[in-house]
């Protein structure tokens, strides 16, 4: 089990400078631990197996187990560290159904190019985790308010400083583009009854520069 230890060790370790870099850093910028629900992931053979001795001539499987996975957020990255053994995949789709997919057995980092709402999808053996975090602009001054409200069916998009016209993108988790429109009105809204139950990311944009976006959970 030293194979096993020793990757804790190492995830130990990359947590620790996480927390290192946020305790130093002068603008008071924290990493954020991302929000992450686990669900079995139907697509696992359960006949997969991964060595677990360190002895070659004694070679035992197992079945990879549910072990925890943890996201973190800070500024425009995100680190992924994993207890579990196997290779690891993971997948972030933004507003516009772009994504950016990697591979890795203990730890990750991944960059993301630009402000806004993103949903991070993890496979983990056979398990998935999924979950949904912001990058936000500090730059960048708010040039539009989405206003979703459930009792009603409906997402209300005000343009702010009379800016438009404007692109309106809604993809859902899987990042299917599953409305879009340029508006010309300072209020635009949008029935959401026809939606089917779901996780969505709202993105606006002008001049294809995104000026907001946000998620909306539909139940």
């Amino acid at each position: 089990m030293t194979t096993f230890n020793h990757r804790t060790l190492i995830i130990k370790s990359i947590l620790l400078c996480v927390l290192l870099l946020c305790t130093h850093n002068s603008a008071a910028e924290q990493a954020i631990e991302i929000t992450l629900t686990k669900t079995l992931n139907t697509n696992f053979d359960s006949s997969d197996t991964v060595s677990m001795s360190d002895n070659p001539d004694h070679t035992t499987t197992t079945p990879p187990q549910p072990n925890d996975i943890h996201a973190f957020v800070l500024n425009k990255t995100v680190f992924v560290v994993s207890n579990n053994q196997t290779q690891n995949y993971v997948s972030i789709v933004s507003s516009t159904g772009s994504s950016i997919n990697k591979s890795f057995t203990d730890s990750c980092t991944i960059n993301i190019p630009n402000a806004g709402a993103y949903f991070i999808c993890i496979f983990a053996g056979e398990y998935t985790y999924e979950g949904i975090f912001t990058i936000k602009d500090e730059k960048s001054a708010e040039q539009a308010v989405i206003n979703y409200r459930p009792d009603l069916e409906f997402i209300a998009i005000e343009l702010l400083n009379n800016i438009t016209p404007a692109e309106i993108n809604i993809v859902d988790i899987y990042g299917n583009n599953v409305y879009n429109q340029i508006s010309h009105n300072q209020i635009t809204w949008i029935d959401t009854s026809s939606l089917p139950l779901g996780t969505y990311i709202i993105g606006i944009y002008q001049n294809k520069n995104k000026i907001a976006s946000q998620k909306i959970v539909i139940r």
